[in-house]
């Protein structure tokens, strides 16, 4: 979502600076990090003075099956551990595919389907109604 945002700024330096960063951090994590120790991921953008944007979450690392992938190599995945909507109304939809509007509903299922049956048991009634708003499909 963060590189078609950056595109249509046109901040292609920027960009590429953030994607290598990127992987050098996931890289030392990998390296560095037990498998499913808990990590915070803090993709975001900052216009100093002006504004900034970032969604955080804390992962686990953990292995995984691929699809495609070759036989009896092991592959690593991020798993959610705080399920939070991400704020709609900072989201342009019109920059992003098909493939992340995916991500972003399954993403947010998996937010209602967790933490609204506790909401329930609850009674909070007013926190559920305000997960179901947040976690709406889009698309």
């Amino acid at each position: 979502m963060y590189t078609k945002v950056l595109r249509a700024w046109a901040l292609d330096h920027h960009l590429n600076h953030c994607k290598q960063e990127c992987l050098y951090q996931m890289v030392y994590f990998i390296y560095n990090t037990k498998l499913c120790d808990p990590i915070a991921t803090e993709p975001g953008y900052y216009e100093d003075g002006q504004f900034g944007a970032r969604i955080e979450n804390v992962v686990l690392i953990k292995p995984t099956e691929t699809k495609h992938g070759p036989k009896g190599k092991t592959f690593l995945t991020m798993e959610p551990v705080t399920l939070v909507p991400i704020q709609q109304k900072m989201i342009m939809f019109e920059l992003l595919n098909e493939k992340e509007i995916q991500w972003l509903n399954d993403y947010h299922n998996l937010c209602l389907d967790i933490v609204g049956p506790l909401l329930e048991q609850q009674g909070r009634k007013e926190a559920l109604r305000w997960l179901r708003h947040e976690t709406q499909l889009i698309g």
